[in-house]
């Protein structure tokens, strides 16, 4: 085998890398990243795949002989304008489509990994930044973009594989994981101390699952031929946490690290929903905070959709994985995350935010 790995510094790809090394030790790589590659000297390209990949004749040449490609190069910020969006992403994925289907002719399987939110659960609450476009809805232009990327590989005359994971975390042994992206934003807040409430709904569940989960599915939809043009769901489904049970053990984790470092224990805050949020908490921090105070709050706006979701997801015709049950691995995610960033959760809180905000 030959493996093309786009993205393989991200919070997947490191655990993809690792799996493939240990179980195909014999297969050649080469991997495609926009900045030096920590994870493997030999085969690696610095290529930025919004470019045309034809101007570089070594990657081309390299190409040749390529047997399975894994696509996990993404701009997975949640915030993106459309446009930004649309080219970082979808663009790229097309670029490369087009690339392959030039020059890599003996290519078995293209693995595009996308995200399981592009048919996401129904919400309990319309929200002013939802984005209703070509029939489909979408919590942000992220998913959006992701969605067209999946049309783009579909169309193609390559023989793909489409893996749909829902909000990755670390890993199930040890709660590692390459990058802090995802649910590590609100969990990064809540541990400063400078979260007065979560918006949300206690009952929704938010579907979690582990990067060395998802890895072993990319793996194997690399390489079964069941899997071959289907979509495959990398999610927690009916087995996913609820809101309050994730925020909940955060807060445990959290404060018992604080307590390590002599810092005082975290009070839990309310969940309040969005309406309740949008009629009554923000137009109060919007007259009573600093901008960068506001900023700071205004950054849990990005997670409203994914904790008010109304039901789990469903197969919708497509093959269904479910991951560990959360309770294996939650605590260590948040503990490694606590391990990696002890001047965060040892800081005071900022009682001026707080009192302004409980009042």
């Amino acid at each position: 085998m030959k493996i093309l790995i786009t993205g393989a510094n991200g919070a997947i790809g490191g655990e993809v890398v690792s799996l493939l090394n240990h179980e195909y030790p014999k297969a050649e790589y080469i991997i495609t990243s926009r900045k030096p590659n920590v994870l493997m000297k030999k085969g690696h390209f610095q290529l930025d795949l919004r470019s045309e990949l034809e101007d570089n004749k070594d990657f081309i040449e390299a190409l040749k002989d390529v047997t399975h490609v894994i696509h996990l190069a993404a701009d997975v910020r949640w915030n993106l304008p459309h446009e930004e969006a649309i080219n970082n992403n979808v663009v790229t994925t097309q670029n490369l489509v087009d690339t392959l289907t030039q020059y890599a002719t003996k290519v078995q399987r293209f693995v595009f990994v996308s995200t399981a939110f592009v048919n996401s659960p129904k919400k309990k609450e319309e929200m002013e930044n939802d984005i209703h476009i070509d029939g489909e809805d979408f919590n942000n232009t992220y998913e959006y973009s992701k969605w067209l990327s999946e049309q783009v590989v579909i169309k193609s005359k390559l023989p793909w594989s489409i893996v749909r994971p829902s909000l990755v975390v670390g890993r199930t042994i040890d709660g590692k994981i390459n990058s802090y992206n995802g649910l590590y934003h609100l969990i990064r807040l809540a541990s400063s101390g400078l979260v007065p409430f979560i918006v949300g709904h206690p009952n929704s569940h938010i579907d979690i699952v582990p990067c060395d989960f998802v890895a072993r599915v990319i793996v194997d939809a690399m390489l079964q031929d069941s899997l071959k043009h289907e979509i495959a769901l990398a999610v927690s489904g009916e087995a996913a946490p609820t809101v309050e049970a994730v925020m909940t053990r955060v807060y445990q984790v959290v404060s018992s690290e604080r307590g390590k470092l002599n810092a005082p224990a975290l009070k839990q805050p309310p969940i309040v929903s969005y309406d309740t949020y949008n009629r009554l908490y923000k137009p109060l921090a919007q007259k009573a905070l600093k901008h960068s105070q506001y900023k700071l709050l205004s950054l849990l706006d990005a997670f409203l959709p994914y904790l008010s979701i109304d039901g789990t997801f469903e197969t919708n015709d497509n093959v269904i994985v479910k991951a560990p049950d959360y309770t294996e691995y939650l605590s260590k995610c948040v503990n490694r995350w606590c391990a990696d960033h002890t001047k965060i959760i040892g800081a005071e809180e900022s009682s001026r935010f707080k009192a302004t905000m409980n009042s």
